[in-house]
Parts: structure tokens; C-alpha cells; sequence
């Protein structure tokens, strides 16, 4: 969208450099984008960061809704409890997050695997 309007302005008319530079900015700009997957991890972290939220606001409920009876045994026991649901909730949101950022990311030595496996089925075909 860019390039197209430097031809409407006299200066960047015959400016060669200039829209050299900005052709490989947008070039390396939507590489980048498209190699991170920048929009698909926005979304994932956006998620993250509800669920994460969703898990501390019913805590602090739960803990408010205890508050009157602190003193009660069976108060601190319940309070351990709904800690131990949060924080397990919160590891697994955070294992959930991990996992499909890292679900597309193969290892050296898978890739390595994956040469020889080419390779050698390159030969078989070869006989």
C-alpha cells in the first residue's frame, strides 16, 4: 500500500534509494510476521492473559468469602484448598499457552532425522 503512493509526490518520484528502502522494510517487516506468526501468538497470549485473569478473580472471591470466618480451621483448610485449585489452574493455562506455541517448532535433531529419512528414500528410488 506504501509503495504506490511515494509515486504520487514529485520528490519520491525519481528517489530510487528511498523507495528501495521501503520496499525491503515492508519486505523484512511481513517475513518477520509471517515467521514469528506475530497475529497467531498476539491471540494466544490475549487468551492467556483472560483465563490467567479468569483464575485470580474467583480466587480473590473465594479468599473474600472466607475472610468473616478466618479464624476457623476448617475456613484455612478451604482456603488452602481453592489456592492449590488456582494455582493448578494457572500451570495449566500456562502449559496449555506453551504447548501450541511450541507444538510447530521441531528440534535439531528431528530435522536432522527428517534429511536422512528424505535422503534415503531419494535412494531407494534410485535402484
Amino acid at each position: 500500500m506504501t509503495l504506490p503512493l511515494l509515486f504520487v509526490f514529485p520528490e519520491t518520484e525519481t528517489n530510487t534509494p528511498l523507495i528501495a528502502s521501503v520496499s525491503v522494510v515492508v519486505a523484512v517487516s511481513a517475513a518477520l510476521s509471517t515467521f514469528f506468526s506475530w497475529g497467531n501468538n498476539r491471540g494466544t497470549y490475549r487468551g492467556q492473559d483472560i483465563a490467567i485473569g479468569l483464575v485470580v478473580v474467583e480466587w480473590e472471591l473465594s479468599m473474600m468469602e472466607l475472610l468473616p470466618n478466618a479464624s476457623d480451621q476448617e475456613s484455612k483448610r478451604r482456603a488452602l484448598e481453592v489456592t492449590r485449585e488456582a494455582v493448578r489452574d494457572l500451570f495449566e493455562a500456562l502449559q496449555q499457552e506453551h504447548d501450541s506455541i511450541f507444538s510447530v517448532i521441531q528440534s535439531p535433531d528431528e530435522i536432522i532425522d527428517e534429511i536422512k529419512r528424505k535422503k534415503f528414500r531419494g535412494n531407494q528410488a534410485g535402484f
